[in-house]
Parts: structure tokens; C-alpha cells; sequence
């Protein structure tokens, strides 16, 4: 029995590497003696299984510092590479919807500048209002004549 070796007999190796040649993308690795390769990067998922869980409150007395209760709370945490892939970037705000037994997250679209003076458009007199209106109208005009 001493003489028979346990060991898988898998080594990893590169395959044909173009680096030299300039380019610089990542090769997958194989399995040497084995059809089977390493597995490849995962599709993104567009269902998430996930369980509510709790966070607990501690409750104290302002006065004393002291612990009054403990009391639980539900609780679910979201966090991952994909949720930049889905666009939930740091720093995004979002807008919850609350129906029972459904939550909807999206994120809120981001004011630009010009958005936020547009939308500041009624603190302008009745002229220039007008004004306004008649510029955004010919700026629309052009997109769609450009085809932007």
C-alpha cells in the first residue's frame, strides 16, 4: 500500500499565452489529464435568494447610560459586486416602495444642472418663462432633427 499514491494527479497549466505578442487579456487555466475546466465567471443573477434576518436595538437611559431592553428588529443587508453591476453605485440615493410582501428599490435619477434650473423655471417673471420655454423647444427641435 506504501508503494500506490493517494494524490489527484491534476496540475494546473496556462494555455497558449499571447503576452508576448502584446496582448495583454487574461487566459483561463485548464486541467492538465482532465477534460474538465476551471469554472468559468458566474452570469449575473436576476434572482437573488435572501433571508430577512433581525438587528438588535439596545434602549438606555440618557441619564445613567445604562441598558433599559433590548428590543429586535428585521433586518436585510445588501451588498456585493453586483449591485454595481445593476447600478447601485456608492453614494447612489434610492427610493423605496413598501407593499406587502414586496419591496421595489430604484435608484433616484441624478439632477443636472440645467434639470435643476429647469425645474426652478416657475420663479422666473411670465416674459421670461416664455422665453425659456421657446429656447427648450428649439433645443428639442434640434435633437430630433440630429437624431440624438
Amino acid at each position: 500500500m506504501a508503494d500506490t499514491n493517494l494524490k489527484p494527479g491534476t496540475t494546473i497549466a496556462k494555455t497558449h499565452s499571447k503576452l508576448l505578442a502584446g496582448n495583454t487579456e487574461k487566459h483561463e487555466a485548464v486541467r492538465k489529464n482532465n477534460d474538465r475546466r476551471l469554472p468559468k465567471k458566474a452570469e449575473p443573477k436576476v434572482l437573488r435568494n435572501m433571508t430577512v434576518s433581525y438587528v438588535s436595538i439596545r434602549h438606555y437611559d440618557r441619564k445613567t447610560n445604562r441598558t433599559k431592553r433590548y428590543t429586535r428588529s428585521a433586518s436585510l443587508r445588501l451588498n456585493g459586486t453586483w449591485m454595481e453591476e445593476a447600478g447601485f453605485t456608492t453614494g447612489t440615493k434610492l427610493d423605496v416602495r413598501v407593499m406587502p410582501g414586496c419591496l421595489v428599490i430604484t435608484a433616484r435619477p441624478t439632477e443636472t444642472p440645467l434639470m435643476k434650473e429647469v425645474n426652478n423655471i416657475s420663479r422666473l417673471s411670465e416674459e421670461e418663462q416664455q422665453k425659456a420655454i421657446l429656447f427648450l423647444q428649439g433645443v428639442a427641435a434640434r435633437v430630433a432633427l440630429a437624431g440624438i
